[in-house]
């Protein structure tokens, strides 16, 4: 029987990663480039086809 273990580092890796993108992203303006814009007051709609979601940065 093989039991593996989950690697103890995993939740500092996505401590890290999460913080370095939250740095790296929190100067940015992003703006919905794409035809479908979703509105930020109404809920995501079930079919919402997130590839097809464009943004601009600045």
């Amino acid at each position: 029987m093989s039991t593996t273990a989950p690697c103890p580092g995993r939740n500092v890796v996505l401590l890290a990663t999460s913080t370095a993108f939250a740095n790296l992203f929190t100067p940015a303006d992003f703006t919905v480039t794409s035809r479908t814009k979703p509105d930020p007051d109404q809920p995501l709609p079930a079919k919402l086809h997130n590839f097809g979601i464009s943004f601009s940065v600045r």
